[in-house]
């Protein structure tokens, strides 16, 4: 069926492989431990394949094991308690803020989470009023969201109505937001607008990195 959804295709052939027919016509139940080694890596198939749909080539390797040990640890409290704050990874240009940030939500994507990477200026773009109509209300529902490089776009009203409305939404339906900047909180605020920053920052994990540009060397 072209409508059947992934978990409707999920449950149909979990129920299919739940019992097995002998040869005499008996059925048998599967192992419950089998059904739920066969979910997981169901699962772990389709969060492979959103992971590579929409995360840039760039960045798809990016793992917690491949950070620093202090910036690793931080994350992984962060994704012990995902569900309840967002994420704000803070650093000068280049020092690895989207890595860490991909990093960050990989794990959470083999667990059914569905996640959407937009870099600011893209964001922008596509919330255009001739962009697809359908982009604001995706990315302010999606189970978490990356925003790449907040302030990397000069701001307007429009910008920062459009941006607001988004972090609101998701402040509202506690669904959390993963953000890079290389914006100190002075100016992130002045930039965002105290609304907005207000929704992002307000108990949120907060990473600084620093170091010096990884492009250049």
């Amino acid at each position: 069926d072209p409508d059947e959804t992934f978990d409707d295709k999920l449950k149909r052939i979990g129920h299919i492989i739940s019992r097995r027919a002998t040869t005499t016509g008996e059925v048998h139940r599967r192992d419950p431990a089998e059904v739920e080694r066969f979910r997981a890596a169901a699962l772990a198939r389709k969060g492979q394949e959103l992971w590579e749909r929409v995360i840039p080539p760039r960045f798809r390797s990016a793992d917690t094991e491949q950070l620093e040990p202090m910036i690793a640890q931080a994350i992984g409290a962060w994704v012990g308690q995902w569900a309840d704050s967002n994420l704000v990874i803070v650093g000068p240009v280049g020092v690895g803020k989207t890595w860490a940030a991909c990093a960050a939500v990989r794990g959470l994507i083999s667990s059914g989470v569905s996640v959407e990477f937009w870099p600011l200026v893209a964001l922008f773009a596509a919330l255009r009023p001739n962009g697809d109509e359908t982009v604001h209300d995706r990315i302010a529902s999606v189970d978490v969201l990356i925003l790449d490089d907040l302030g990397a776009e000069r701001p307007t009203d429009w910008s920062n109505e459009r941006l607001y409305s988004i972090l609101n939404r998701r402040w509202l339906d506690q669904r959390p937001t993963v953000a890079t900047t290389n914006l100190q909180s002075k100016e992130l605020a002045e930039t965002l607008g105290e609304r907005a920053y207000s929704r992002l920052v307000g108990g949120a994990c907060i990473i600084r990195l620093t170091g010096d540009d990884r492009r250049r060397q």
